[in-house]
């Protein structure tokens, strides 16, 4: 009788059925995972949402501490405070000879 009723049906019927097979036996195979893989779907789509949020954060940070790129020169200008200081001692020392000097020419 199935060879018969193989026979007896029309390729279009035949492939039909066979479709259908594949689909019964797909939905019986995936079915059980379905509901961990909803779950497992939904922990992804969370955990980018956080790294989202957690990019705006940091891009905000970025951006607050940008004047913090600026401290190189700014170390760089602390660096050379001590010879500056050094440099207006000398010129302070130098007055004073200077004004040594103009008090002995005016006493001549």
């Amino acid at each position: 009788f199935p060879f018969f009723f193989f026979f007896s049906m029309s390729m279009g019927e035949r492939l039909r059925d066979e479709r259908d097979e594949r689909e019964v036996f797909s939905e019986a195979f995936v079915k059980p995972f379905v509901p961990r893989i909803k779950s497992i779907n939904g922990s992804v789509e969370d955990v980018r949402k956080q790294q989202d949020a957690l990019l705006s954060r940091v891009d905000a940070a970025k951006r607050e501490l940008k004047w913090c790129t600026e401290l190189g020169q700014l170390e760089a200008t602390m660096d050379l405070i001590p010879h500056y200081t050094n440099k207006a001692q000398q010129c302070v020392r130098d007055m004073h000879q200077l004004a040594a000097r103009v008090a002995k020419a005016k006493e001549k």
